[in-house]
């Protein structure tokens, strides 16, 4: 019984990398909250951020890049200023660029990344 040509499937669109520039934009009106949102929360202290380590791309991360991974972890979680103040993040920006361009590699989107 023939049934057609095989059907390949659709694979999702996968949006470019952003740029630096695109990465780090702050909304004024979204209080100043960076486009990266809450990738930095991979990185810092608290119950929250357990939970997003436990994630795969941050295990990737980690495995891959232990020495970056805990440095990134240790500068950030004893930087001045409030918790969520995008300002105190400003920084740590270009590094926290570095590490979302390996996460993308390993194929995560930005909706993965930034939740």
């Amino acid at each position: 019984m023939y049934q057609g040509p095989p059907q390949t499937p659709k694979t999702p669109e996968v949006k470019p990398i952003l740029s630096f520039e695109e990465f780090s934009f702050r909304d004024p009106e979204q209080r100043n909250t960076p486009t990266y949102n809450n990738f930095f929360t991979f990185f810092t202290s608290g119950w929250m951020s357990e939970a997003y380590r436990t994630q795969e791309q941050y295990k990737k991360f980690e495995s891959e890049h232990p020495e970056t991974a805990k440095q990134l972890c240790d500068k950030i979680q004893n930087r001045a200023g409030p918790y969520y103040m995008s300002e105190s993040l400003k920084p740590f920006d270009k590094e926290l660029y570095e590490v979302y361009k390996i996460m993308r590699g390993y194929g995560y989107s930005n909706s993965d990344l930034f939740h």
